[in-house]
């Protein structure tokens, strides 16, 4: 027993030893195969075989050689390391096919062997390929073998003039015929046929089909009016019955056929329908027979196309197109107004014809829609549509910085515009004024200021026609900055201009007009008449600018009004936001106070982050609805307040997503829904984008 156990233990010593002392192989120096092998005659009845060298530790590689249908001839060869070339001596025009194939070797073991290389001479390509037709779909080809020791044949094939199908098919060693099943009964197919050992392939032998039907080529269709077409086409045939057109009037007609002579390569249509796709397809037939089909498709009555819309002013619209038919009688142009229906062949135009100014709108109330077609009889062509509104995108400025704060609809149907400008103007930042028409063209502009700061934040069109801006001024100043309230005419020249502060910043965030003609200001005053802090400040002034009255509200942190309204019982209502009151950092604040800015109530909406009021408005059912932003850690969202006349809160909605969105206006629309605008970081296409929010009256967005 204890002798079988030491000659097991030997042997596994043993095999531990084999295992742990074998060579261990590295990426660099594994053994890989030679690649790219090319094989070319050097002279007569030498060829040379080269190929690429993978390894860097063979130390030869071996060279196994195959001659016809014999067995390889196993290390037939060798070369040193690193050599690329083997030279051989063989019968080179003979029809015997030589096989090479290649392995590295580096003392112990052996790589995989290469792609296999062989010579075909002249002699051993296939010869003689015919091609019959054995069946009504079945193409027969032969050819005679010409090589000894091929591996397979490869076919390959072309259809008419759509390219050739490399290795279309093979077929085994010694075999001499093919059938294709896959042919189409009347296309010319062109077949070539090579013998194949490894990655070498012999010299081709070609021919084509060419069916008894041979399908009409070259159809072209002529207009020759709005309903006549001449067709033309290349007769391939020389013992076709005739020609066979097919014709169908519309995509989803059904075909019509008939029946024309032989050797024929023209025809008129004389039914041909304007307005619509005529299709036609063309074949020669002999008795039960016809040949593969040539087809084409016209419109003799096309629809005119790059339709374009210029607004000339208010009351007109010019429109132009593209005439692309040569036989219409003229065009029809419909005509809709918004959501009315339309009013078909609202005009007639002759033929050529490719503008036309309608001198029937108001562009200002209403969107347009137009539709364009030409006619023949009572045939029309499809229509082009195009909608009409007032849109436009302007720019206003200088070399410098130039920002928008405000902008109004004036009673001419224009625009007016406050902010601030440094490109023009006397200071660093002046107000400015500009007035545009209806599309936004300017028609004049103001600047307002000094040599400091001046800007222009709130305005709005005045029951006399003129403009208010309220925004603050440091040119004019008592301290830093103060509340500053511009009146001009209707020209924006000035009236008159008051300030309001003191030592400190004073600053106009909103006006409106009241009902007895004055002017109400929000903002904020720090210092002026209270502490440091900022304090939500209040200004009512008659309608010249004399201050009636001013109020502040606010404690022992920043409180600021962002926009104020005259309610519908002569009071007032502001929102803002509030630190003193708040939860967290900043709360929405909404103050309410009768007609001499006594305050009634105030509410406050937020939570541990920032929320703030920017936009207020009384609803049609005497409660206010109220936009901002509500911050929460990493983003904030636009915010949607509705509250009852008491400023008791009705619902809360917030619209946003991953960013930063914000709401700055809110109004009612005319369902009793509600429409935001502000900026979205969350949508749109990068940045800051404008969003524009419709919502149903209890804030669901539509």
């Amino acid at each position: 027993m204890n002798k079988r156990i030491l000659i097991l233990l030997l042997i596994i010593t043993i095999a531990v030893f084999t295992f742990c002392t074998k060579k261990n192989t590295s990426p660099e120096d594994q053994l890989f195969p030679p690649t790219n092998l090319t094989i070319n005659l050097v002279e007569n009845n030498k060829i040379q075989i080269t190929w690429v060298d993978n390894s860097t530790n063979e130390i030869k590689v071996i060279i196994d050689w195959k001659r016809g249908v014999e067995d390889w001839f196993n290390n037939y060869n060798e070369v040193s390391e690193n050599i690329t070339s083997f030279n051989d001596i063989i019968p080179t025009n003979s029809d015997t096919v030589y096989s090479y194939r290649l392995k590295a070797f580096d003392g112990e073991e052996n790589s995989t062997y290469s792609d296999t290389i062989a010579w075909f001479s002249n002699n051993s390509a296939p010869k003689y390929l015919q091609i019959v037709q054995i069946a009504q779909d079945t193409l027969q080809l032969t050819w005679q073998d010409n090589s000894i020791g091929e591996q397979y044949f490869r076919i390959d094939r072309k259809i008419d003039e759509k390219g050739w199908q490399m290795n279309y098919a093979h077929v085994p060693a010694d075999t001499t015929h093919f059938l294709d099943y896959t042919t189409a009964l009347y296309d010319t197919c062109n077949y070539k046929v090579f013998a194949v050992n490894g990655i070498s392939h012999s010299d081709s032998t070609e021919n084509a089909f060419i069916p008894f039907l041979p399908t009409p080529t070259n159809l072209e269709l002529h207009p020759i009016s709005a309903t006549e077409v001449k067709l033309t086409w290349k007769d391939n045939c020389h013992n076709e019955d005739g020609y066979r057109l097919f014709f169908k009037r519309g995509e989803t007609a059904l075909w019509d056929s008939l029946n024309l002579a032989e050797n024929t390569n023209e025809y008129s249509d004389e039914n041909v329908v304007p307005g619509i796709i005529n299709y036609y397809k063309m074949g020669a037939y002999y008795e039960n027979d016809t040949s593969g089909f040539t087809e084409d498709e016209i419109n003799t009555l096309p629809a005119p196309t790059v339709l374009t819309c210029e607004i000339i002013d208010i009351t007109s619209v010019k429109l132009q197109w593209n005439d692309n038919s040569e036989f219409e009688q003229g065009f029809k142009i419909d005509k809709k107004i918004g959501d009315e229906d339309w009013q078909n062949e609202y005009t007639i135009l002759g033929d050529n014809t490719t503008a036309w100014t309608d001198e029937a709108v108001n562009i200002i109330n209403n969107g347009y829609y137009y539709r364009i077609y030409s006619y023949f009889e009572n045939n029309i062509s499809s229509k082009n549509e195009i909608k009409v509104y007032n849109t436009y995108l302007k720019t206003f400025g200088g070399s410098d910085g130039e920002t928008g704060s405000s902008v109004s609809e004036t009673n001419d149907n224009g625009y007016i515009i406050t902010g601030y400008t440094r490109s023009f103007g006397e200071g660093y930042d002046d107000v400015w004024l500009i007035k545009t028409n209806a599309f936004g063209n300017e028609e004049w502009n103001k600047t307002f200021g000094g040599l400091y700061l001046d800007k222009g934040f709130s305005l709005l069109q005045t029951n006399d026609n003129g403009y208010i801006i309220a925004g603050y001024t440091g040119s004019y100043s008592l301290g830093f900055d103060d509340l500053w309230l511009i009146k001009t005419d209707v020209l924006g020249n000035e009236e008159w201009s008051r300030t309001f502060g003191g030592y400190n910043y004073d600053r106009g965030s909103s006006v409106s007009q009241t009902n007895d003609n004055g002017f109400i200001i929000t903002g904020y005053t720090k210092t002026s008449f209270v502490t440091d802090n900022c304090d939500l400040w209040l200004i009512k002034t008659d309608e010249f600018g004399n201050e009636e009255w001013n109020k502040t509200f606010g404690g022992s942190d920043d409180d600021e009004g962002y926009s104020v309204i005259q309610t519908i019982d002569n009071g007032f209502i502001v929102t803002g936001y509030t630190e003193s009151y708040s939860e967290g950092k900043a709360d929405i604040w909404l103050i309410k106070t009768d007609a001499f800015g006594n305050e009634e109530w105030n509410k406050t909406f937020g939570d541990s982050d920032d929320d703030e009021g920017y936009s207020i408005i009384q609803t049609i059912d005497n409660g206010f609805i109220i936009t901002g932003y509500t911050e929460s850690p990493g983003d904030c969202d636009i915010f949607l307040i509705k509250t009852d006349a008491f400023g008791n809160e009705e619902w809360f909605k917030t619209f946003g997503g991953y960013s930063y969105d914000r709401g700055y206006s809110v109004i009612q629309a005319v369902d009793n829904g509600f429409v935001i605008t502000g900026y979205t970081q969350s949508y749109g296409a990068g940045g800051s984008d404008l969003l524009l929010i419709k919502t149903d009256n209890e804030g669901n967005v539509e």
